[in-house]
């Protein structure tokens, strides 16, 4: 069999088995025709390029994109402390309200708003009290236990703080691919800006544990000035300034902006989008997840 014929032979098997999964795929139809060009001109060796085709079908299930946790934070207004927040993706990983957060009115149905929740009138005695005590900081620790006393955290999963009582059972964070890392993620949520600050503001933080003993985090943060967020990643020692818009940060903007990080383990670069507007890139990164808790 001559070389021209083999060649479109593969071609055939290309276009035969893989384009209907390509055409499934955005992020593969742009490669399309330049892959199947190169085989038919036989650049770098026809049959090495069909076998990397070949061999895509094995894995090209677990390059799908997956919805990791989506919370929605539609829970109803009032809800109070210790209520939990759904997840609205198959793993189910859901979070309880604190008293640093509230449910308000949103773009899409409700949102979860930092401001505190009010003064809760707690009883003088009696079983409901559990959880409500503050208890002495353990052997080895520096930080007492969480208790509803100090739990001035807006909405959280924990599986370390066993003191805290809970209405649901969490999965271990680190464990998960919520510990965001040497692979390709993307985090995106909806932000509205109301009231100024300060300090800077925390959109997540994922701890290796135990809870303020360490510095071992990776976290997301709104900086103080409202120009840019910071990311920070201590398994990588990554501290990465992110450009971001200003304009819609700020509170005088009064809008509802579509904020997407969007992470490439191959390339290392950290891409950011508002309103679906790329913005400066930062440095490029190696990030790294924290060791499982």
């Amino acid at each position: 069999m001559n070389s021209k014929k083999q060649k479109r032979i593969w071609l055939n098997l290309i276009q035969t088995l893989l384009i209907p999964i390509i055409e499934d795929i955005p992020s593969l139809q742009a490669c399309r025709e330049g892959w199947a060009r190169r085989l038919y001109k036989g650049e770098q060796g026809g049959l090495f390029v069909a076998l990397i085709f070949v061999s895509l079908l094995t894995f090209v299930d677990i390059a799908i994109p997956q919805t990791i946790a989506f919370w929605s934070f539609d829970e109803q207004i009032g809800l109070y402390p210790s209520c939990v927040i759904s997840d609205l993706a198959e793993n189910d990983y859901p979070l309880v309200l604190g008293l640093g957060g509230s449910i308000v009115d949103g773009k899409y149905g409700n949102a979860l708003s930092t401001v505190q929740q009010p003064s809760i009138i707690l009883p003088e005695e009696g079983s409901v009290r559990f959880g409500l005590e503050p208890l002495p900081v353990p052997e080895g620790r520096t930080n007492e236990p969480m208790t509803w006393m100090n739990a001035n955290f807006c909405a959280l999963m924990t599986s370390g703080e066993n003191h805290l009582r809970k209405e649901v059972g969490f999965v271990h964070p680190t464990e998960t691919d919520l510990n965001l890392g040497a692979f390709n993620w993307t985090v995106e949520f909806w932000f509205y800006p109301e009231g100024e600050s300060e300090t800077d503001g925390v959109v997540f933080e994922l701890g290796q544990g135990p809870r303020g003993e360490n510095q071992m985090i990776t976290s997301l943060i709104l900086n103080s000035d409202r120009s840019a967020f910071t990311m920070i990643n201590s398994a990588g020692n990554i501290k990465l300034t992110i450009p971001s818009d200003p304009k819609v940060l700020k509170s005088v903007a009064k809008i509802w902006s579509h904020f997407a990080f969007v992470y490439d383990s191959q390339t290392q670069q950290l891409t950011h989008y508002v309103n679906g507007h790329l913005q400066p890139l930062p440095s490029k990164a190696k990030m790294q997840s924290l060791d499982k808790a």
